[in-house]
């Protein structure tokens, strides 16, 4: 099993994009995969459970997990995608307030998640350091950074370095740190502007274009189209990440 987490500090730069596809992706290769929305804002959940009753959804999702008040097989849910669902809602938002300081339940989180026989769990985080992120840290093997060429994405990758290390002194380990150029253009020049992260976390080879395609399957809940530009570069992003 590989826990992934999908993280950054600084919003914008398709950090649900890359969250929904990989699970994708790994999904169709065969392999038996869980997704995790741990952010408030629910875009992962939006995506891939967008036709089930938002009741149904109340009732089970990763907030009462954290909460330690249901176990995780009665709050995942399968999908059309053919890949099960840790759905959120902006009941999260309460995490902080109903953890009051105890750990325990974030603690536990990835504890919980290794007695299962996924073989992959990708988890979306929030774009901020909160009690959620530090649940998918302390559970994950690999930490994906998605960087953009926008201001502050040095510093937005800073915070996170930090909030890594205080990880690392919690659970006793390290996890590996992708850092993956995201919506970028086309050409070599924005990507080149990241090269200085590189004195942080290794880079990926391949980088996430910004195309209409990707926004619009995103938005409307759809994978993208088989054998297409966005599809090859996610297929290849996901073959990099398996091949370590």
């Amino acid at each position: 099993m590989k826990v992934v987490t999908i993280a950054s500090l600084k919003g914008g730069v398709g950090k649900t994009t890359i969250a929904v596809n990989l699970a994708m992706h790994l999904s169709t290769r065969g392999l038996k995969t869980l997704a995790i929305d741990i952010d408030a804002n629910n875009n992962m959940t939006d995506y891939f459970l967008r036709d089930i009753d938002p009741e149904v959804i109340e009732k089970a999702n990763v907030f009462h997990v954290l909460t330690r008040k249901a176990s995780l097989s009665d709050c995942v849910h399968p999908s059309h995608f053919n890949l099960d669902i840790l759905p959120a809602t902006v009941a999260l938002n309460r995490l902080s307030a109903e953890t009051n300081g105890n750990p325990s339940g974030l603690l536990s989180f990835g504890p919980s998640l290794r007695k299962t026989d996924y073989e992959w769990i990708i988890i979306d985080s929030p774009p901020y350091a909160g009690p959620e992120l530090r649940a998918a840290l302390w559970a994950s093997d690999l930490v994906i950074s998605p960087v953009a060429p926008v201001r502050w994405i040095f510093q937005g990758t800073l915070f996170l370095q930090e909030e890594l290390k205080a990880s690392e002194e919690v659970t006793g380990k390290a996890s590996d740190v992708l850092l993956v150029p995201s919506m970028v253009g086309s050409g070599k020049t924005e990507i080149e502007n990241l090269d200085a992260l590189r004195e942080l976390y290794p880079i990926t080879t391949t980088a996430i274009t910004r195309t209409a395609a990707v926004r619009n399957a995103t938005e409307k809940g759809i994978p993208l189209k088989e054998n297409s530009k966005p599809w090859e570069l996610f297929e290849s992003l996901t073959e990099e990440i398996i091949n370590g």
